[in-house]
């Protein structure tokens, strides 16, 4: 099912874009042996409803291995990203992302992510069970990890009381 006439056409052509980049990412990183499962945005949207356009996404996100991220760094240099390390070292050792910037063709905002959870509970998620939980499936045209269904549900929680000040705190 295509909803992309129902939304606005910058939303649309965004999107597009997001997933562009995503499959772009994804086969880099599966030509590298980079270990990536995609977070959120447009490949949620794929799975939830056919479609990378049905939901408004401002970034991209993906799951990687914490002993992967040099490799995950030089992966994404060369895809043209900078990694944005405003204290060099400080992610790395006490959060859950990097972050990494690009601005053509259009602005992106990319997150590696090494763990589901986030501080001060990074390191309490047995990141290894979810990785075996991960499936194989596609995501943006590339065959990828997935997230299993209740680790997708985990992540979307999480995110939620992340991202929401009046969600309640664990």
């Amino acid at each position: 099912m295509n909803r992309a006439s129902g939304h606005h056409p910058r939303h649309v052509a965004r999107n597009l874009a997001l997933a562009h980049e995503l499959a772009t990412i994804l086969k880099r990183f599966r030509d590298r042996g980079i270990s990536s499962a995609p977070l959120r945005g447009p490949a949620l949207a794929e799975q939830l409803y056919g479609d990378s356009t049905a939901r408004p996404c401002g970034d991209l996100d993906i799951l990687v291995r914490k002993p992967e991220l040099a490799q995950v760094n030089t992966a994404l240099s060369e895809l043209g990203y900078q990694l944005c390390d405003r204290r060099p070292g400080f992610a790395q050792a006490f959060s859950y992302t990097w972050e990494f910037f690009k601005v053509q063709p259009i602005p992106i905002i990319f997150e590696p992510h090494w763990s589901l959870a986030y501080p001060p509970y990074t390191e309490q998620l047995d990141m290894e069970a979810v990785w075996r939980r991960c499936v194989p499936g596609r995501a943006c045209g590339v065959e990828t990890l997935l997230l299993s269904p209740e680790d997708q549900i985990l992540n979307l929680c999480l995110h939620l009381v992340h991202h929401n000040g009046n969600a309640p705190r664990l």
